[in-house]
């Protein structure tokens, strides 16, 4: 009679082939437990064997559930756990995308301000060498006015001196 009992029950505590969620899993082996409970057709004496801890076979049983229970609840905290992580993958990777569109966006400003930078620099160097021949300009034309002034100066001080050595002219006389 223990062989008619263990071989109705075991097998369906141990068949794995069902691809259940553990929660499905869990339901299904309480709801196992419960009509192993339910169950009219064992006298009470098969019954007294079947959830006996003192029997072999009731303690492998509670065993097994209790292995079962605890291999569902291990799975779907498994699964949890991998839920969880591939969400935080997805969130890094966002933020991976994000931070190398930010980093190839400054990238391409940092070219544009050493493309300016040179510009500039060009521009100020152009300028200088502006700046220089304006004030070798203003230097020549100083010296030429300067050396104008001079000549004019002399040439002034070299009439009034003829005026003074020479003598009156006739129409002055008049």
């Amino acid at each position: 009679m223990n062989e008619v009992i263990s071989s109705s029950t075991t097998p369906s505590l141990l068949d794995d082939s069902e691809d259940l969620s553990p929660s499905e899993e869990i339901g299904d082996i309480l709801t196992h437990i419960k009509s192993e409970s339910d169950q009219t057709d064992f006298n009470v004496k098969s019954r007294n064997t079947l959830s006996s801890p003192s029997s072999p076979i009731g303690k492998r049983q509670q065993r097994l559930l209790k292995n079962r229970l605890s291999a569902a609840l291990s799975r779907q905290r498994k699964k949890e756990y991998i839920t969880d992580l591939e969400f935080k993958a997805q969130i890094l990777t966002t933020e991976k995308m994000e931070l190398q569109f930010s980093v190839t966006k400054l990238a391409h400003q940092n070219l544009e301000a050493l493309n300016n930078l040179d510009i500039l620099q060009k521009r100020i160097k152009d300028v200088q060498t502006d700046n220089e021949l304006l004030k070798k300009q203003i230097e020549e034309k100083k010296s030429k006015s300067n050396s104008n002034d001079k000549d004019t100066n002399s040439k002034e001080k070299d009439s009034k001196t003829n005026e003074k050595l020479a003598p009156p002219s006739n129409t002055e006389k008049k």
